[in-house]
């Protein structure tokens, strides 16, 4: 099914999905200029959110589930959130006990203050830029008070990559 947040779809979020066509988070290996980029984001965010042991985390814009895994594997309860079902399907299969909710970011299916810890870890560049305020505010109303927001995003000293909307300064 098609939800009335994906009735448009930017091309940037288009070219996303096509490579959703097999789970690429998965397969990425530490020792390649991608890799480097990738764990280097995923870890310096786990530094930054310091004990998960049966902390509420979300994964805000969870893609294919493989952050979502690595939190959960801390110790934490983790809802993953994503708007593309492919994406889903494929964090359902590869990341068992890791809770996978089909949701925009900018109407978060939550109640208020319910996530100890967010991660959204190089999502923002994809949001188009009419949606990144109410996301961002969904975000803190999720949040619970004193939690912790941790957002990672591609640095404009990054190559172009049509998946994205914007690098960030």
């Amino acid at each position: 099914f098609m939800a009335d947040f994906l009735s448009y779809r930017t091309e940037h979020q288009v070219h996303q999905e096509d490579e959703y066509v097999f789970p690429y988070h998965w397969v990425i290996q530490k020792n390649t200029r991608k890799g480097v980029v990738f764990f280097s984001y995923w870890e310096r965010a786990m530094e930054l959110a310091g004990d998960l042991h049966e902390k509420q985390v979300l994964d805000a814009g969870c893609g294919d589930g493989f952050f979502a895994r690595l939190v959960g594997q801390k110790g934490a309860h983790v809802t993953g959130v994503d708007y593309s079902d492919r994406a889903l399907m494929f964090g359902k299969l590869l990341a068992p006990g890791v809770t996978f909710v089909y949701a925009s970011l900018a109407t978060l299916p939550f109640p208020d203050a319910t996530f100890d810890i967010i991660f959204s870890t190089e999502v923002f560049e994809h949001v188009p830029l009419a949606d990144r305020p109410r996301a961002a505010a969904e975000l803190f109303r999720v949040l619970r008070p004193g939690g912790k927001l941790i957002i990672t995003a591609p640095s404009v000293l990054l190559p172009y990559n049509p998946k994205h909307e914007e690098h960030f300064t």
